[in-house]
């Protein structure tokens, strides 16, 4: 996923050898603040998202998440969303009643995203989340992003 960080566009990697990072998408980016030769190959420069500040990590964790479903599934990568089962919760304008649990769960308590719940993960996600691949990396995701409640 891309995120914006001090103006420039990067590429977020979930896990580049245990790690989140941030990849670069321009050579010209080397010379960013935080930013590490991590590879042998010219472009092989990432910042690596613990280095962060926290602000600027809750200013990331914001980012990725208006990119990903409200139950932490990056939608572009769903096999649900790719075979038209789910619409992506974000880009639908749901009736009342035809919302999935997840949307609606967190429209009624107003938050982004099961990540910014105080029940995180609750009996009633528990199972969603060990659905498909595509969910229990939606999981570990978001068991990441709870440290930055919104």
């Amino acid at each position: 996923m891309d995120i914006i960080y001090n103006g420039e566009r990067l590429k977020y990697i979930e896990d580049c050898w245990g790690e989140q990072v941030l990849w670069i998408t321009d050579p010209k980016q080397i010379s960013m603040e935080h930013m590490k030769f991590v590879g042998g190959y010219p472009n092989e420069y990432c910042i690596y998202f613990s280095e962060l500040s926290a602000a600027e990590q809750a200013e990331i964790v914001k980012q990725l998440r208006e990119q990903l479903a409200y139950c932490g599934v990056n939608c572009s990568k769903c096999p649900d969303f790719s075979e038209g089962k789910c619409p992506s919760c974000r880009l639908t304008e749901w009736k009342a009643g035809d919302e999935c649990m997840p949307v609606k769960c967190c429209r009624e308590k107003r938050i982004d995203s099961c990540a910014s719940c105080d029940v995180f993960p609750c009996d009633d996600m528990k199972e969603f989340y060990q659905e498909s691949a595509s969910h229990q990396e939606a999981f570990k995701r978001f068991s990441k992003f709870s440290n930055y409640k919104s």
